[in-house]
Formats: structure tokens, sequence, C-alpha cells
């Protein structure tokens, strides 16, 4: 009767680690997405210039060495809890933002720009909005990303394909917004 009841106290334990191992997977998968995301570009011959963190935004800067075409992300980390990951998915906001360098400011940008302000006022989530920082002309784009779409929650396992296709996606998409004035002088 004793050996059974340590049996089963040591199966207890084992269980309890494995459901803490869990809770805390369930916190960091955020940024092993967000590890995911810097090497898919880097992969895709981007350097990561700059990256800064206030706690619940995350901002990363990439440079493509070849085209010096310009690539940011601001992330904000929304809480989730096991439940909400296993049941809803673990969710990312994130802003894209694909710039290039661009001698001035196109005259053209300022009717985009207000298009995409007025966008904004309908809602954050596919608005474009444009910016401008002295040298490179940036179009910014925000969404909401579904995290368990790219990792497997029990294994930590990361659809590459799936990631290069979706941010691949994205930063072709963007770059159409600029086409036009991409032409450096």
């Amino acid at each position: 009767m004793v050996i059974l009841m340590d049996k089963r106290f040591i199966e207890l334990i084992k269980k309890g680690w494995k459901l803490k191992n869990e809770e805390n997977k369930a916190t960091y998968i955020d940024e092993v997405f967000l590890g995911a995301i810097i090497t898919t570009l880097t992969d895709n011959g981007y350097v990561l210039m700059d990256i800064a963190s206030n706690g619940n935004f995350h901002y990363f800067m990439f440079e493509h060495l070849e085209s010096w075409d310009r690539i940011k992300i601001v992330a904000e980390v929304l809480p989730h809890s096991l439940t909400d990951v296993k049941v809803i998915g673990a969710r990312m906001f994130i802003e894209f933002s694909y710039g290039v360098m661009i001698k001035g400011i196109p005259p053209s940008l300022f009717g985009l720009g207000l298009k995409g302000y007025l966008s904004q006022m309908l809602s954050n989530i596919g608005s474009i909005r444009y910016e401008y920082d002295g040298y490179y002309t940036f179009v910014n784009c925000a969404t909401y990303l579904l995290i368990n779409d790219y990792i497997d929650f029990d294994t930590l396992t990361i659809d590459w394909e799936k990631l290069n296709n979706d941010i691949n996606a994205i930063i072709s998409s963007l770059a159409k917004y600029l086409e036009i004035h991409k032409k450096v002088e």
C-alpha cells in the first residue's frame, strides 16, 4: 500500500510540473514568435539594426544590405493565459512598416497620406499610413496575428514556410504602395 501511495505521489508531482511548464510556455510563446520573425527576416537578407522595448511594446528595425530597403516592426504583447492560448490562441498586435530611401517627400504621398489618415480613423487594422523620417519614406499597416498559426504550442515547433510566406506577402504588399516613388535621386 505504501509503495502505491509513493508511486501516486510521484505521478502527481510529475503532472504538476507538466502543468506548470504549460503555464510558463503561455507566457513566453510571444517571445518565441518574435525570435522567429527576426530569424525569418535575417534569412531573407535583412540585418537587425535597432531593437528596443518598454515591456509591452517591442520595436525592431531591419535593413536589407543590397537594396537598403528597411522594415520596421512594432509589436504589442497582449496578455494571454494558458486557457487563452489553448482555446482562442495567442495573439499579437503588430505593425509592419516598409521603407525606401526617397530624396524629399514626393507630392503624391501627401494625397496618399490623407487617404491613410482617413482609413486610420476608421480602423487600425489594415489601415495604410505613411511616415517620412528625412531619409526614408515608410508605409505602415497594422494587424493581429495568431501566434498559434505559426507555432505549435505543445512542441514550440515553428512553421517556417508559413511564417516566411506571410511575412513576404506583407512586405510585398506594402512595397507596392511605394513602388512609384522608389527612384532615389
